[in-house]
């Protein structure tokens, strides 16, 4: 039982500019099936894929007791940001999926909560960059906890 409360204390955060990370409860790694047209539609089709996986999670969770707030979504591109917040005019609406919608849908059902913040804060970001020797020694520390490993 204690471990069902572990997990379901990352969904119940309730600190919106930088929840803390108590664990994984999946980690998922996937290509995009579809050709995008930008960038920002891009992050967008993640933030989608992250959202739609996350649900039947927050539905497990409140069956069996754990009630689950706003689950904190964090992104780095502003574009996407302001797509989902609707702080922006598009133009050309058959570029982007209609289903990205559905993300805006989820934030007025007040099922999530999409932030923006800094690329610096994005553990995720680390994994899909080509980065000098230097900043892999210096930023190391944020993903390997045990210390024997890092010596």
């Amino acid at each position: 039982m204690s471990t069902l409360r572990k997990e379901s204390a990352l969904l119940n955060s309730n600190k919106r500019s930088n929840p803390s990370v108590n664990g994984a409860i999946l980690i998922e790694c996937k290509t995009l099936c579809h050709v995008v047209s930008s960038s920002a539609e891009a992050e967008t089709a993640g933030l989608f894929h992250n959202a739609q996986i996350a649900l039947p999670i927050r539905y497990m969770l409140t069956q069996i007791g754990h009630k689950q707030p706003r689950t904190p979504v964090k992104t780095d591109n502003e574009m996407s940001n302001n797509f989902i917040h609707n702080n922006i005019a598009q133009r050309r609406s058959k570029s982007w999926d209609m289903r990205f919608y559905w993300l805006r849908d989820k934030e007025n059902q007040k099922m999530f909560d999409f932030y923006w913040d800094k690329s610096e804060n994005n553990l995720g970001d680390y994994h899909t960059k080509h980065h000098t020797a230097k900043y892999h020694s210096v930023i190391r520390s944020k993903y390997v906890h045990d210390r024997t490993i890092i010596s």
